[in-house]
């Protein structure tokens, strides 16, 4: 019965996102003069209908749409084309409104819900890599590798294989797999059955070939560096910066060893070194040598990344103290900068590549997040921040949709990013056991996607027909109407072979 009722409640949310979508059509129309001549729920073929004045209320056989018939849309009849209750007669701004009810309406629900849900409190949202990359560093998440259940015990291995492998991410597709623990416990289950923590898969990098001189003295080939300073090892970008910004007593370096997680505090020296010098370098003929570091310009400490010459202008001094370390003694060095600040040094960081001496290959492991701050917004921030992330995310939806669409068009594939109504159906029955503020995420998220995707400029859509109407109010009249009509049909069957492809490619990856 439990899971009866989980599969209704998305049924029922679905239905009411599609229905408050078209409720807004209806309202817009009515309210500009334009006859509606049925208002359906689903698809047909039709199950029972009414009539209501002029508009035919229709509830059809399948239930995942909607639709709104308007009097003189997509008709050639000339008669209806003229009629002062036809959506053909009204003006580019009065169809514009019509046009643009639905998806307002959808971005409504949006707010309304993802408002309440910061309100109350809700988990980050992590749209990309980059909102990945900016929890950790903003100290949102604290990861430890591995998969962990909720009662304390590890994952070693998954069918044979050991958890911090490359291939670790194929074990959260939804099948049923074998998983031994570190007390020598096994199960089978999917990783979604049994009470695993939240689980994510984190970059990570693996040692291939490491030389003597590398800092990271303790690590040694097929170790996986999964952390530095707290860092996921996103890009030896990412890596390198990890060292530079957290360096503070020295740098916590966390790797995996055959399954087994180890620790190791990297001494990294912020300081730049002087590399080179300009031909009249003043720096050079005080007695400043290649090799020196730069610690601080007139007594502030200088780091990587800092600019010594800013220091210079903004004090406007014009002979500054160059203090420099030369054998782990600090030399002070009485300059006179040019009008730019500069005393002819060329710098370098102290640490770089070098410093690190080894071969990888980008890899990845499963980990259970330990620990996620919710965002929490008083209730008059929270609808700023709410429009915030939903300009984000419709970036997003947009992005994907629009690849998917060119990926169908071009070779009839569907990236494994992209889930249809099938994993959309999942996902909500995930939500709705959940209930609460995830519940109200989910719905936010869905009907901002419908809003995202409806307003795009596909024949079909609200969005395409848009278009067409723009082009009326620059033309001065509209298209032809039996044109318009064909191309909106063309759009139509598209969306269709998408939806099939879309849902093929779901119910494959089960």
């Amino acid at each position: 019965m439990s899971v009866f009722l989980n599969v209704l409640g998305v049924v029922l949310i679905l239905s009411f996102l599609v229905f408050i979508h078209e409720l807004g059509h209806f309202i817009a129309a009515r309210r500009n003069g334009v006859k509606v001549e049925e208002f359906g729920m689903g698809f047909p073929p039709r199950l029972f209908s009414f009539k209501k004045g002029d508009t035919v209320y229709t509830f059809n056989l399948i239930p995942f749409g909607g639709f709104v018939k308007l009097y003189g849309e997509d008709t050639y009849d000339k008669r209806i084309l003229n009629s002062k209750q036809s959506y053909a007669s009204k003006t580019p701004w009065q169809k514009v409104k019509i046009l643009t009810a639905g998806v307002f309406m959808n971005f409504l629900v949006f707010w309304i819900c993802m408002t309440a849900a910061m309100t109350i409190g809700m988990d980050p949202m992590i749209t990309n890599e980059d909102d990945f990359q900016m929890a950790f560093k903003d100290g949102t998440y604290t990861s430890e590798a591995g998969l962990h259940l909720e009662d304390g015990r590890k994952v070693v291995q998954v069918d044979e294989t050991p958890v911090y492998s490359f291939e670790a991410t194929k074990f959260l597709d939804g099948n049923e797999h074998e998983f031994v623990f570190d007390d020598g416990s096994i199960e089978l289950g999917t990783v979604e059955d049994l009470d695993f923590e939240p689980v994510v898969s984190l970059p990570a990098i693996r040692i291939t070939e490491i030389s003597n001189e590398s800092v990271l003295t303790e690590l040694r080939p097929d170790d996986v560096i999964t952390s530095i300073g707290g860092v996921p090892p996103f890009d030896m970008e990412t890596l390198i910066a990890s060292f530079y910004s957290n360096n503070d007593g020295g740098v916590e370096v966390k790797y995996l060893r055959e399954g087994e997680e180890f620790s190791s505090l990297i001494e990294v020296n912020n300081y730049y070194e002087i590399s080179g010098f300009t031909d009249d370098s003043v720096a050079l003929k005080a007695g400043i040598l290649e090799g020196d570091n730069l610690i601080a310009v007139d007594g502030l400490i200088i780091e990587v990344g800092d600019d010594p010459s800013k220091v210079v202008r903004d004090k406007g001094l014009e002979k500054v103290v160059y203090t420099i370390r030369r054998d782990g003694i600090d030399l002070d060095y009485v300059l006179r900068p040019n009008d730019e600040g500069l005393v002819g040094i060329a710098l370098a960081p102290e640490f770089s590549l070098k410093d690190l001496s080894f071969d990888f290959v980008q890899d990845s492991v499963l980990s259970s997040v330990t620990d996620i701050e919710q965002i929490k917004e008083p209730i008059y921030r929270a609808p700023i921040t709410a429009l915030s992330e939903g300009t984000k995310i419709a970036v997003m939806t947009a992005g994907a949709f629009l690849k998917t669409f060119s990926d169908v068009a071009t070779k009839l594939e569907v990236s494994d990013d992209i889930g249809g109504p099938v994993q959309v159906a999942k996902l909500g029955f995930v939500f709705v056991q959940e209930g609460g503020v995830e519940l109200l995420s989910f719905i936010a998220l869905i009907s901002l996607s419908l809003a995202v995707i409806n307003i795009l400029p596909i024949p079909a859509l609200d969005g395409g027909r848009l278009v067409f109407v723009i082009i009326e109010a620059f033309r001065g009249k509209p298209l032809n109407s039996r044109i318009e009509a064909m191309i909106h049909t063309a759009g139509f069957i598209f969306l269709l072979l998408l939806i099939a492809v879309v849902t093929f490619y779901d119910i494959v990856r089960i």
